[in-house]
């Protein structure tokens, strides 16, 4: 036999690159923590087993250890950053949902004055919008004009129909509003101004 090859030790697998990968693999599903040990122990076993020549084995294991735990972190700041994000974004939705929605009751409110030029008196609670669009009464509105005040009946930015009420000085538009709920998060005509 060679004495050569009998000399020659095998190169063991470095434990700290072994731990890198399944901390990194743990850290999927525990969160960071184990993926930032995973982090630092690939740096330290790919540093041991550079200065190894060779006694030590594993820089793929440590390489993929430390691919895991940066996908990991990468995740989590991203998240981190989304989790900030995201309220801030929907927030600015809600308010532009609600601006747009007080601009339709501004246009219907000139449609309703317009009726009430024509006719002299504001649409019954009970007509609603549906008198805007085509004339609930002829003896009652002989005057109607000869095209519609609205093509159909109005919804607000969330897809809901708009309220009409009739009241003792003029009328008001309500909007169910985010919620599509009466009485909850309603928008008022009367507070957009």
């Amino acid at each position: 036999m060679d004495n050569s090859v009998e000399n020659q030790e095998i190169a063991k697998t470095s434990g700290k690159a072994i731990a890198s990968l399944i901390l990194s693999i743990l850290g999927f599903f525990l969160v960071a923590i184990p993926s930032i040990v995973g982090i630092v122990l690939g740096h330290i076993a790919r540093s041991e087993i550079k200065k190894s020549n060779g006694s030590l084995k594993g820089n793929g294991l440590a390489l993929a250890g430390l691919i895991m735990g940066y996908i990991m972190v990468a995740i989590i700041v991203i998240g981190v950053i989304a989790s900030l994000l995201i309220p801030r974004l929907t927030s600015n939705v809600d308010d532009a949902r609600q601006a747009l929605t007080c601009t339709k009751m501004q246009s219907l409110s000139s449609s309703l004055k317009m009726f009430q030029l024509d006719n002299g008196m504001y649409p019954e609670t009970e007509e609603g919008f549906h008198a805007l669009v085509s004339n609930p009464d002829t003896d009652k509105y002989p005057d109607y004009s000869s095209s519609a005040y609205i093509q159909k009946v109005p919804t607000d930015s969330w897809g809901t129909e708009m309220v009409y009420l009739k009241t003792s000085n003029g009328f008001d538009i309500i909007s169910a509003g985010a919620d599509k709920k009466e009485g909850g998060e309603d928008i008022h005509y009367s507070t957009c101004n």
